[in-house]
């Protein structure tokens, strides 16, 4: 949720080991003290975090299920593919790597029915991070105080009944949570009410 200034040329060493350039580069500090010029936080902490949640399920569940191949649990991103099928992208990150690959031609033109960032830009962008990730830790992000996971049911969007084998967990801002959707369910098969469970 920090805005930091994007850069090309992070030092240069001359050839006999003197450090001729280094780049001051903004900082993410999450305390007073920072060594350098400290970036600007522009979203909160649980939007980011929630964002980066669901960028995470276009790996585990949506488009960009082959990036599962990498054998890592912390990976998010998106897939995109522009009208006509004129580009094909893959935007992926870790929490030390971000990698962007786009598929075109230089003179936008289509490039073929069915070509999308899923099929066409996830492949390279794995092949590069099997490499690039190669001796990192596979580091998740810290979820900020206050915030709740609940079962959800993916087609109401509220919480879950107990029983629900189709519910999904999700988090929430305090306060945000939805309303459940039973406050008492009956089993179909003996008409009994069921007392829903405690979640958390």
């Amino acid at each position: 949720g920090y805005r930091v200034e994007p850069y090309f040329i992070d030092t240069i060493v001359a050839g006999d080991g003197k450090l001729v350039f280094e780049h001051e580069h903004t900082r993410v500090c999450e305390s007073d003290a920072c060594d350098g010029q400290a970036a600007e936080r522009v979203i909160a902490a649980e939007n980011a975090w929630q964002i980066t949640s669901m960028l995470r399920d276009v790996i585990r569940m949506g488009t960009a299920t082959k990036a599962r191949s990498l054998k890592r649990n912390y990976i998010a991103g998106k897939t995109g593919t522009t009208n006509d099928q004129r580009d094909a992208w893959f935007s992926g990150f870790t929490r030390d790597i971000v990698t962007t690959v786009w598929m075109g031609f230089d003179t936008p033109t289509p490039l073929g029915k069915k070509e999308t960032g899923g099929k066409l830009a996830l492949p390279p962008w794995v092949a590069y991070m099997d490499q690039a990730l190669q001796g990192t830790e596979d580091r998740g992000w810290d979820k900020p105080p206050g915030m709740v996971t609940v079962k959800i049911d993916p087609e109401t969007g509220l919480r879950a009944a107990p029983g629900n084998t189709k519910a999904v967990m999700e988090t929430f801002t305090a306060g945000t949570v939805p309303e459940m959707q039973s406050a008492i369910s009956v089993l179909p098969s003996s008409g009994e009410a069921k007392v829903p469970e405690q979640l958390f």
